[in-house]
């Protein structure tokens, strides 16, 4: 698949990031803005408080303006922490009409909206589940190993089965949100200008780690880490031709880290949580654990996910797998 690019092309594709920047930052933008509203909304009517508590809180990214405790200090199951959580999610959602709007529109790269068709690939809900016990199972490795090296106690919270759908449904809409963003939208695009499934998965998973360059307790090993994860997602769409599989996965990941057992994903602690750091201890870094960024910037997160790659990209030329051609018409088939 691979052919010569000129500098037309060049120019074409960093215009094509520069526009996935852009509509990632316009969704997000617009996304928060409406969210802030209903979640104001909604916090006012469960608490008789004012709605613009909500609204400050979400904005300034503080819980404790709610009366919750800070980050890492403390949990709850109260329906503040509830919604606040939710609404820190759930801005995503300009990301996905941003997106989908652009692709309805547009004459050049209407086609990826092929890669989201129910039975398109591994897009099944064999496919999804697939994808969210891998989330779940990698995740789960990586703080069981935290919590027997000792980087970390956890205790149980509590329990809102209604607010852990709700808070599932957001943590879904955000995680799919950067899989469109990067692993649909971005992935295709590159793969269509220069052939490369490598260089494809390379480029776009550069820069899903470097969006989390700003996160709190960034660093280098997190940034690497963070391009892995990029990479096992994007092998997930490439080989298995399954961005509902890459959904799943990244939906579980974040879950399980952040509500299952309220830890940090990628330096965000949610208030919300079924699990918590246990009152009184003290996280330490580790081999498997960074107090700050959370499991992201451990050195076990890299070589599990290498491992992962690895396997995938195994498993994929033994079954002789590859990235359909998304850009000819006709149906494309699915993954047997």
């Amino acid at each position: 698949m691979d052919r010569n690019i000129s500098a037309r092309d060049i120019l074409g594709l960093a215009g094509s990031y520069l526009w996935a920047l852009a509509l990632i930052l316009a969704g997000s933008l617009i996304g928060s803005i409406l969210v802030s509203a209903i979640a104001g909304a909604l916090y006012g009517l469960v608490s008789g408080d004012n709605m613009s508590l909500m609204w400050d809180a979400l904005k300034a990214g503080d819980p404790t303006v709610l009366g919750l405790p800070a980050p890492g200090a403390g949990y709850s199951i109260s329906w503040a922490s509830i919604i606040y959580t939710a609404g820190r999610y759930l801005p995503h959602l300009g990301i996905w009409g941003a997106f989908l709007l652009y692709l309805a529109v547009s004459k050049t790269s209407h086609p990826i909206l092929k890669v989201l068709r129910p039975g398109y690939g591994g897009n099944t809900l064999r496919g999804l589940a697939l994808g969210l016990g891998l989330g779940f199972a990698l995740n789960g490795i990586c703080i069981l190993a935290a919590a027997l090296s000792e980087s970390i106690q956890l205790s149980f919270i509590g329990v809102n089965v209604l607010g852990l759908v709700l808070v599932f449904a957001c943590v879904f809409i955000q995680s799919s949100a950067e899989e469109f963003a990067i692993r649909c939208y971005l992935f295709e695009r590159t793969l269509r200008t220069c052939g490369s499934t490598t260089f494809s998965i390379v480029s776009s998973s550069a820069l899903f780690a470097l969006l989390h360059l700003t996160n709190r307790g960034a660093s280098f090993v997190s940034c690497l880490n963070i391009f892995l994860v990029g990479a096992f997602f994007c092998l997930l769409v490439a080989k298995l031709r399954s961005p509902w599989t890459a959904f799943g996965c990244h939906t579980a990941w974040n879950f399980t880290q952040a509500v299952l057992f309220g830890l940090p994903n990628s330096g965000y602690t949610s208030p919300f949580a079924l699990f918590g750091l246990a009152s009184g201890t003290t996280p330490q870094a580790g081999f498997a654990y960074d107090p700050i960024f959370g499991i992201e910037a451990s050195p076990l997160c890299g070589i599990i996910f290498a491992v992962a790659c690895l396997a995938l990209i195994l498993y994929a030329r033994r079954r002789n797998l590859e990235p359909d051609n998304i850009w000819t018409e006709g149906a494309l088939p699915s993954v047997s």
